[in-house]
This record gives structure tokens, sequence and C-alpha cells, in this order.
């Protein structure tokens, strides 16, 4: 991954692409959640945009558009928990204990864990019911 000469240059090149950045973002009202409409990562679930041979999550970007460098250290976060969401009203910097309070306090943890059981149930079913059109093929 390229890196940029410094803090300067990669606020140059974030100029230039505002404008393609921001088509990208579906803004609604204010205090409204604006999802980014380009590529997802699936993983994680948050927008991604590649520019000058750099990735960087679209938050990040929005937050950098709208108030600048990032603090060295600090993480973006979302006071929606939409990590879609690209609205500077819903992003703030804080610290990796901050952002973890966030999970702890909004219960995200609880969430993924209970997505991760709803996947495992769904893919039983599926084998399960692969395995029974394996038998009467095999049969």
């Amino acid at each position: 991954m390229r890196r940029f000469c410094s803090s300067k240059c990669y606020g140059q090149t974030l100029k230039r692409l505002a404008p393609d950045f921001w088509a990208r973002v579906e803004q609604h009202g204010p205090d409204e959640c604006w999802p980014f409409q380009g590529s997802i990562n699936r993983k994680l679930g948050y927008g991604t945009i590649a520019f000058e041979q750099q990735h960087d999550y679209a938050h990040r970007v929005a937050y950098r558009l709208t108030y600048g460098e990032i603090p060295e250290g600090a993480f973006i976060r979302h006071s929606c928990d939409n990590r879609r969401c690209c609205n500077p009203r819903h992003l703030s910097a804080g610290t990796h204990k901050e952002n973890m309070d966030d999970v702890v306090e909004h219960n995200r943890r609880q969430a993924s864990r209970d997505s991760l059981v709803s996947e495992i149930a769904a893919a039983r079913d599926r084998l399960e019911r692969l395995e029974r059109a394996l038998e009467r093929f095999d049969g």
C-alpha cells in the first residue's frame, strides 16, 4: 500500500477526491444517517474507498474532509452505530477505550454474537438439506 509523503499531501489528495466521494454518499436530513453507496467491506460492514493506490474506510474520509486530520491513534466513532454512515454529525474521534465502551454500551458485541449464532444455525440447516438431497441421489 502506498503511503503519502505527508499529511499535507494526503489532505490535498482528499480535497481532489471530495466531489467524487460525496457523490457516493446518500445524503439525507442533517440528523439522519448518510449511508455510503460505494464498496462495502463484507467482513466488517464499513464503506471502503480506494484512491491513489490507497484504501480507507469511508467514514474516516468523511471525517477528514469535514474536520481535518484524525488525531494520532484516534478511532472514528459512530454515534448512530451504522458502519456505512458518513454523516459528519454522527462521527467523532475518540480513544480505543472510548470505542470499546461504546461497544459495551450499545450491546454491539452481543448483537454480533447473536448474528453468528443465527448464521451457524442457517448453515446447519443448509447442510442437513444437502445431506438429505445426497441420500436421495445415492439411494
